[in-house]
């Protein structure tokens, strides 16, 4: 698990500090990766943690889909 620093992966597509409240086209706080966030500041990848922007605290995004809701809400006999 990370140690201290949170990034965010935007809808965008691109990930952000997590403090970042801007234009996403903006270069300087646009990254590709966390890989290439460590890289940019000079950071060690394992201490990045990704978070999803509605996040709470301490939740971090597994890139996994945690949508729970059924294809066939209405059940048999729709």
């Amino acid at each position: 698990m990370a140690t201290g620093t949170v990034i965010y992966k935007c809808s965008c597509g691109a990930y952000h500090p997590w403090k970042f409240d801007g234009d996403c086209r903006d270069k300087d706080n646009r990254y590709s990766s966390p890989e290439e966030y460590a890289e940019e500041n000079n950071l060690d990848p394992d201490d990045i943690e990704v978070r999803a922007i509605d996040a709470e605290d301490g939740e971090v995004d597994d890139d996994e889909d945690d949508d729970d809701d059924d294809d066939d809400e209405g059940g048999e006999g729709d």
